[in-house]
């Protein structure tokens, strides 16, 4: 029996799926990955940057395409891939590929780390936390609780969060559609102060030189006001057989997170990134000081890769894209009516915090629509930096909610086995346009005191 037959024993064993075919080399994703990171640190002055980039992303793409390709996301990458191929060969110019694809290069490191985040929280006892959480407090507070301890937990694990929280109160929540509507606005609120998720990480990564400390001081008041919402919520608890114990050692875990976490602030690592160094370092920590094999150990971290990577895949393309329209001239017809809409500040900021989210709910992802947008128009016109990150990030939270194609909304139906219908549109459309109104006249306010 090979090593790899062993591997995937233990693995089953230890109660991980992973897809088929994966346990015959649990190592590609992961050293593809591995690859992918180790050329993002090369310089770009360095002629060996460009051709180990291009070969590290292919050598990760191509052997997952059978996985990714049936996800929607995989779809939309080939889509975005053919849009920027048409750009730019259309125009006769050399599409840089090492560029777009280091666009969202902490963007990748993010996704790659919460990878390895997630396949810790099985074996942390965080199910037994939520639920000692709820049997503390009143029925009134229980909510506005269970969306900040998912706020807490988002930095860590971004939108792995939603599905943990609706496995645990799926079975005892009534009204049962707390269980999505908790976690998924929880989570969606902490791109307002800190780039936890894909989408607001993808914001930050596109505005060079912007400030993580004046975006949370800006942000709080939009937070904390959305988190209170959830106070109208009353939350009933059934009776549960989960176990209320949390793993030993949970408190161990937490330190060395936010103490990596600190390092990398430390050393000048952007958010997504210090995120990314704490989920390497305790998933690293964890398998040697609980003497698992280092080949259940890279199955297990090459499964949570090719799970995520119709995500990877349609990042990297939207960087090409994105680089692709920073160099191009307007779209006819399209380009001189929106650089004249985008002129004004207060049209600008409707447009992003009530029209585009709409647009989402209509099946576009909110990522393709931020690429084709945020290259083409003039985004200083809403302001600072600051201000510009907290526009383009509501806009993804009322995405988010309000589309049944986002991924928090199918992370979020699929824990409930329900349809991302019931969990999207339906459920939060008062809570974004209550957002998008505050966010309207916050952001113009704002920018009128000049403050930001």
């Amino acid at each position: 029996m090979s090593r790899f037959d062993l591997a995937a024993r233990r693995t089953r064993r230890a109660g991980i799926d992973l897809p088929g075919g994966l346990y015959m080399a649990p190592a590609g994703p992961m050293l593809a990955a591995l690859a992918i990171v180790l050329a993002f640190l090369i310089p770009s002055a360095s002629p060996w940057q460009s051709p180990l980039l291009i070969a590290a992303c292919l050598a990760f793409a191509l052997p997952t395409a059978p996985f990714w390709l049936k996800k929607l996301s995989g779809q939309l990458a080939l889509l975005m891939l053919a849009v920027t191929l048409a750009l730019t060969l259309g125009a006769g110019r050399h599409l840089d590929l090492a560029a777009g694809l280091m666009r969202y290069r902490t963007v990748v490191e993010l996704m790659f780390g919460i990878a390895m985040l997630q396949r810790l929280v099985g074996r942390l006892g965080l199910q037994a936390l939520i639920m000692r959480q709820g049997d503390r407090l009143a029925t009134r507070w229980r909510a506005v609780s269970f969306g900040a301890l998912a706020s807490l937990l988002a930095l860590p694990l971004s939108m792995a969060t939603i599905p943990l929280f609706a496995t645990v109160l799926g079975p005892i929540a009534r009204p049962r559609m707390a269980a999505a509507k908790i976690p998924m606005r929880a989570v969606s609120l902490t791109m307002l102060i800190v780039p936890t998720t894909v989408a607001s990480a993808a914001v930050s990564a596109s505005l060079p030189g912007l400030d993580a400390l004046k975006v949370a001081l800006l942000g709080a008041p939009l937070f904390v006001l959305g988190l209170a919402s959830l106070l109208t919520t009353s939350l009933t608890l059934m009776p549960s057989e989960t176990p209320t114990t949390p793993a030993p050692g949970l408190v161990w875990y937490v330190l060395g997170f936010w103490g990596c976490f600190l390092a990398g602030l430390a050393l000048g690592l952007a958010i997504p990134s210090c995120i990314a160094l704490a989920g390497a370092v305790l998933y690293l920590a964890d398998t040697l000081f609980t003497r698992r094999s280092i080949e259940s150990a890279m199955a297990e971290v090459g499964g949570a890769l090719q799970t995520g990577s119709a995500e990877v895949v349609l990042l990297l393309t939207c960087g090409l894209l994105a680089q692709t329209l920073a160099h191009a001239p307007m779209l006819p017809g399209i380009g001189p009516w929106l650089a004249a809409a985008w002129q004004s500040p207060w049209i600008a900021s409707a447009l992003l915090v009530f029209a585009l989210p709409l647009i989402a709910a209509l099946g576009v992802h909110p990522l393709i629509l931020f690429n084709l947008l945020f290259p083409l128009v003039n985004n200083a016109v809403l302001g600072s930096l600051t201000l510009q990150y907290l526009a383009w990030s509501t806009m993804f939270l009322a995405a988010q909610l309000l589309s049944p194609v986002s991924i928090s909304a199918l992370l979020a139906a699929a824990s409930l086995s329900t349809s991302p219908n019931r969990v999207s549109f339906g459920l939060h459309l008062r809570f974004s346009l209550a957002m998008g109104i505050l966010v309207f006249g916050y952001l113009n306010g704002l920018r009128y005191m000049g403050i930001g």
